[in-house]
This record gives C-alpha cells, sequence and structure tokens, in this order.
C-alpha cells in the first residue's frame, strides 16, 4: 500500500491585497468627515514558490503483482507472496513554483472569492527490495528450489493544483477568511518484480560394493 503526506511551505511573491489603489469613500459627510472601506473586489494574479517534503511508506507494494506472478506455481508452496521484503519510507524534498489567480466580489464588508493555483515540483520517492531463499525439502514436484525476487516501487508527483472558494468579512487592510475546495495531483506510478527460480534434483547416494575381491589360486 502506497501512502504519501505532502507539505509544502508557499511563499507569496504577488498579493491580492488591493484591488484598487486608493479606498472608496462610502457614505456622505457626517460633520465635516468621512468614512471610507478598502476595496478587496476585483482580478488578482500573482506567482508562488515554496520547499517541501513528501513521505512514501511502500509496505506491502507489490504483493498483488507477485501473487499474479506464482498464481499455480509450484514455488507457491514456499510462501513467496507473502515474504517481507523490508519496503521502508522514503522522503523526498524538492522546491517548487507556480502561479494563482482569484476575483472576488464585495457587499460592504462581505467579500466572497474563487482562486485557481498551480504548483510544479518534483515529489516522491523510490524503494527496492531483494529476498533470497532455498527451499529446505523437496517441493511437491520432487525439487529443491533456489528462489529469489527483486521488487521495485516509485512514485513521482509533479503538478498539483487548487481550486479554492472563499468567505471573509474585511476589517479595513485585514481580511480573516474561511475557504473550502478541492486539491488535484499529477503522480506517476511504477512497479517492478522479477522472480527467479533455480532447481536441484535431490542426491540418492548408493554404495557400490568393494570393487576388488581375494582370489585364491588353485
Amino acid at each position: 500500500m502506497r501512502r504519501f503526506l505532502l507539505a509544502a511551505a508557499t511563499c507569496w511573491i504577488g498579493s491580492g491585497a488591493y484591488a484598487a489603489d486608493l479606498p472608496v469613500l462610502r457614505g456622505g459627510l457626517t460633520e465635516g468627515l468621512s468614512t471610507s472601506v478598502v476595496n478587496w473586489q476585483g482580478f488578482y494574479v500573482g506567482g508562488q514558490a515554496g520547499y517541501g517534503s513528501s513521505d512514501e511508506h511502500f509496505t506491502g507494494s507489490n504483493a498483488d503483482m507477485i501473487a499474479t506472478l506464482l498464481d499455480h506455481n509450484v514455488i507457491q508452496e514456499m510462501g513467496v507472496a507473502q515474504w517481507n521484503l523490508g519496503f521502508g519510507g522514503q522522503s523526498q524534498r524538492s522546491a517548487g513554483y507556480g502561479a494563482f489567480a482569484g476575483y472576488n466580489w464585495q457587499w460592504d464588508d462581505a467579500v466572497l472569492g474563487v482562486e485557481a493555483s498551480y504548483l510544479h515540483a518534483s515529489f516522491g520517492g523510490t524503494a527496492s527490495a531483494f529476498k533470497e531463499l532455498v527451499s529446505g525439502t523437496p517441493l511437491s514436484d520432487g525439487l529443491f528450489h533456489d528462489v529469489a525476487v527483486t521488487s521495485t516501487s516509485a512514485i513521482a508527483i509533479s503538478d498539483m493544483a487548487t481550486f479554492r472558494g472563499r468567505a471573509a468579512w474585511a476589517y479595513e487592510c485585514f481580511l480573516p477568511y474561511a475557504f473550502g475546495g478541492v486539491a488535484l495531483g499529477n503522480a506517476n506510478i511504477s512497479r517492478f518484480v522479477s522472480i527467479s527460480d533455480s532447481v536441484a534434483a535431490p542426491v540418492t547416494f548408493r554404495s557400490a560394493g568393494n570393487p576388488y575381491s581375494n582370489r585364491r589360486g588353485a
């Protein structure tokens, strides 16, 4: 089973803090003074860069492939499909870069927005294992078997994207918000299994007797 945990730190290069250069006046004059509200409405775009790590656990990987290869094969009597090949966890760190864009709608202090982002990086990992075993007794075919298994699993995560909806309440230049959305990733998974088997017949030793005999003359 493959599981991976991806964590990335993102540094926002562009910001959607202001969609307009100047505050918009709201309301009329009150005792010679005016009130203003920061305008969050409009499109925004920016770039992003980050650095993160991915952790993969390959425990149990390729067990189904081994079982399929050994279906109705005599060496399955050695329990090859249940061998613990020693797959462990892998960790890989990578820098990433990408861009984001979004749009905000504003009604007084209420702000609603949508945003899409893209990040390209090189996360993933590879794990390999090898095990060899010789049967202690002949199998059902009457032969000894020397079985070796090589197994490799790899996953590469290159592209990630998010799509989010956001609800916020503006406090002048401060905009706390809550969001929800989906995240997508493009992963390439590869698996490889190689099984080799050498056989040997049991050796039976027989006594040949004494080739020499004493002969007595007449």
